[in-house]
């Protein structure tokens, strides 16, 4: 008798899902020990972020389909192209997985989920965003607000997570809307490619989180739990997975420290989302930035300045301060003194991970909650980004390099910051996912067996 396909479990390989950067870099040092574990690692890649993967060591499969250039500016072909380009990159992966036969996949994006539900491969939601859902227990990440025990905080917690929700809504309401009208009313061809309606359809389970959809099941925080705040209450089964600083990342530039050997060092850098706030408040913070070091030679700066904002008016920069469009992060902190930051999550973690107080002007995103935690911790001070002046640098400079209770809680986070960074409770979690969710998958139809 002769059988074209059957069953077989998938092997020890697993996927990862991921578009942005600092997801990357975190997820590289959990790729890595499931190496040494013997499990194989493969980057699904949307195209942008496949230069740095393989960069960094790293096997990827490109997902990004090769389209023609097509004239999306109205809302209408925005949503249609939004539901195509997701069915063609959806099949892509729906070929990966019977090729490929992953045991688990760590992603972001729910929008990408439902072939992995399909084949009963286990979804492990990876996030470098200490998000959460709904609860007046603890305030958004999207917020500014302080985690506070009084007596009157689930009413500031629930205020922070009703402007949160009205930002988001307020971002992506007629998109939806529309979508909503073009699927059920104008072409309901497109009905059947609503991700939403397949993913429910097929036995999935999500929930509103703070700036997309979660699937309940299993959540991975690329955090050590210490840094987060007390109190929340998850949907799902989670781990606090470790530090995820990835020491061995290629940042492509060497770089030379020039800073005399009696002063104190600074570094700033306000990342890559600090191209959408207004370019004038750019220009007035890194102007005032360079005031305050011209009074202060005792102080170095380290500035990376990206390109757009190298304003003529700024120059010539100050003796004592070092420009660069680009700098290798991970080896200038192990370098300096205090780091301006704009509070993204990689940033943080790695500051602490060197002991390196912080001062955070937090710009959008997750950025105000990072900040806020920075604050709760005893890390460094959190302050405004507009308005800014010389005089307000230098107090802050002089407070958090001075402050001993800031010493000793860096000092104590770094101590588990490196504990942690070997993310031995991560992978615990991802072989315990694996083990206790066994996948099993067609053969791919060019492999066919014959018996009796």
């Amino acid at each position: 008798m002769e059988q074209t396909s059957f069953d077989a479990s998938a092997g020890r390989k697993v996927f990862f899902l991921l578009q942005e950067t600092s997801s990357l870099n975190s997820s590289f040092v959990l790729a890595k020990q499931l190496q040494q574990k013997g499990y194989e690692v493969l980057y699904l890649s949307m195209g942008k972020e496949s230069l740095h993967i393989r960069e960094n060591g790293f096997r990827y499969v490109l997902l990004n389909p090769r389209q023609k250039k097509r004239n999306i500016n109205t809302l209408d072909a925005h949503v249609r192209h939004f539901y195509l380009y997701q069915q063609v990159v959806n099949r892509k992966i729906e070929k990966l997985i019977l090729e490929e036969r992953p045991c688990v996949c760590l992603t972001e994006n729910l929008l990408l989920s439902v072939n992995f539900l399909k084949y009963s491969v286990p979804l492990i939601f990876f996030e470098n965003i200490l998000v959460h859902r709904f609860s007046t227990q603890v305030p958004p990440a999207f917020s500014g607000v302080h985690y506070t025990t009084r007596w009157y905080s689930w009413m500031l917690n629930m205020w922070a997570w009703l402007v949160s929700h009205k930002n988001f809504i307020a971002r992506s309401y007629r998109f939806f809307l529309y979508a909503f009208y073009l699927r059920n009313y104008k072409d309901k061809k497109y009905r059947k490619l609503d991700i939403y309606r397949q993913i429910r359809a097929l036995g999935g389970r999500y929930y509103m989180a703070e700036h997309r959809h979660r699937l309940i099941g299993f959540d991975y925080y690329a955090f050590p739990p210490e840094l987060d705040f007390p109190g929340k209450k998850h949907l799902s089964d989670y781990v606090y997975g470790g530090t995820h600083v990835y020491l061995d990342r290629v940042d492509g530039r060497p770089f030379q420290l020039r800073a005399g050997s009696q002063q104190r060092v600074v570094y700033c850098a306000l990342g890559t989302l600090s191209f959408y706030t207004n370019a004038g408040d750019r220009y007035h913070f890194y102007h005032q930035l360079l005031a305050a070091f011209r009074q202060r030679p005792d102080l170095y700066l380290v500035l990376s300045l990206p390109k757009d904002d190298m304003h003529p008016d700024l120059q010539p920069y100050p003796a004592n301060v070092q420009v660069h469009d680009f700098v290798p992060q991970v080896k200038v902190l192990g370098m300096v003194d205090l780091f301006i930051t704009h509070g993204g999550p990689s940033s943080i973690k790695e500051a602490v991970y060197f002991g390196v107080p912080m001062i955070v002007f937090p710009l959008r995103c997750d950025q105000p909650g990072n900040a806020a935690r920075v604050v709760y911790h005893r890390l460094g001070v959190s302050s405004s980004f507009r308005n800014v002046r010389d005089t307000e640098f230098l107090r802050q400079i002089d407070y958090v390099l001075g402050n001993d209770d800031i010493k000793k809680s860096i000092r104590h986070f770094q101590h588990i910051f490196r504990a942690q960074n070997d993310c031995a409770a991560g992978v615990k979690f991802v072989e315990k996912v694996i083990r206790e969710n066994p996948v099993t998958l067609p053969v791919p139809a060019d492999v066919i067996t014959t018996g009796n």
